[in-house]
């Protein structure tokens, strides 16, 4: 093995100075890096190699691994017995009684430092969590307050040009004055209907207000409008349940961006949604019957494109998992489960 420390007791400053290198771990202490091993003289030993140059001279040697259930640390060698003595078997079972204790201290020393390391990992993860539950909190609150604005400020104000175009066509007695103004009241109707679109997309009331399951089935009825995709959405299990605002606006941003995806990227026909309860935990399930992709290449590279990171996110902040199905032409299936809260 190779040593990568060698630490001395007995030896003076100067002659510690001179030993440029460690020793190699070859040779003798190559050995009893494996098991004890006693001499008389070292130097009668072919396997006496291994110790770096100026190395004090050596005649009587005991060394000792230290181990600790298998696990090799180094080992502890003594030379030169006080009264010129060969090392005997009690030197050897003192020696490995102080190489074990040794090796306790090495193992409680690294333990103590792993703990260390893991606390401040799941520090640093927990910080994590607190500061994107902040990031996302903050999202959802200027998301609700930019749909309020859209509604009751632009959308009044869109309402009420719409009301005085359709006044203002009335009085006109010129068809082509009467066109031009009705064509004027017509986009302002759409752009009407498309700020109510953004605003519900931003942040629907309704979901504040009567709960997750109305507004998914809102959800549901504007995207099969809009996409044309068949779209069928089984909730009744939790029909009447509200559950924890965060659940609530989590599950319901995992919906929409699971949707989103298949109208933009699955070239899907038809659609589900699943919600309802089991045990102890709440099931969300989202499949289409579009093209479908490699999964692996979607996790490892293209998360973002497909709001998966997002989705993951959320539902790893509240304690869940988060599963994706799918393979070319097979379809997609989101698989979200959450512990009851």
């Amino acid at each position: 093995g190779k040593l990568v420390r060698f630490v001395t007791a007995g030896m003076d400053e100067e002659t510690r100075s001179r030993l440029q290198t460690l020793p190699s771990g070859k040779g003798l202490l190559g050995v009893v890096l494996r098991e004890p091993l006693r001499l008389a003289n070292l130097n009668d030993d072919p396997r006496s190699i291994g110790f770096p140059p100026h190395h004090p001279v050596m005649r009587s040697f005991l060394g000792v691994p230290i181990t600790w259930h298998g696990q090799t640390y180094g080992n502890l060698y003594l030379t030169e017995k006080y009264d010129g003595e060969a090392f005997s078997e009690e030197d050897e079972r003192l020696a490995t009684t102080f190489a074990a204790q040794a090796a306790a201290a090495i193992e409680s020393a690294r333990s103590v430092e792993n703990l260390r390391s893991l606390e401040e990992s799941q520090r640093r993860e927990r910080q994590h969590a607190e500061l994107l539950q902040r990031v996302i909190a903050a999202q959802e609150e200027e998301r609700k307050r930019v749909a309020r604005e859209l509604h009751d400020h632009t959308g009044q104000s869109l309402t009420s040009l719409i009301i005085g175009l359709r006044r203002l066509e009335a009085e006109q007695d010129a068809e082509p004055a009467r066109t031009a103004v009705r064509q004027m009241r017509l986009q302002a109707s759409r752009a009407l209907e498309e700020l109510h679109h953004l605003a519900f997309e931003l942040r629907p009331s309704v979901l504040d207000d009567l709960g997750l399951v109305v507004a998914l089935q809102r959800y549901a009825e504007d995207f099969a409008q809009r996409t044309g995709i068949q779209l069928h959405m089984a909730l009744d299990a939790l029909a009447g349940v509200r559950l924890d605002p965060a659940v609530e606006i989590a599950l319901y941003r995992i919906v929409q961006e699971a949707l989103t995806n298949v109208a933009k990227h699955a070239q899907a026909h038809t659609a589900s949604v699943l919600l309802q309860e089991r045990a102890n935990s709440l099931v969300l399930i989202i499949e289409d019957d579009g093209r479908g992709f490699v999964v692996p290449d979607v996790a490892a590279g293209n998360g973002k494109h497909f709001g998966l990171m997002g989705m993951q996110e959320r539902v790893a902040l509240l304690g869940g998992k988060l599963t994706l199905e799918s393979a070319p032409g097979a379809g997609t299936t989101v698989y979200v489960e959450l512990p009851q809260r």
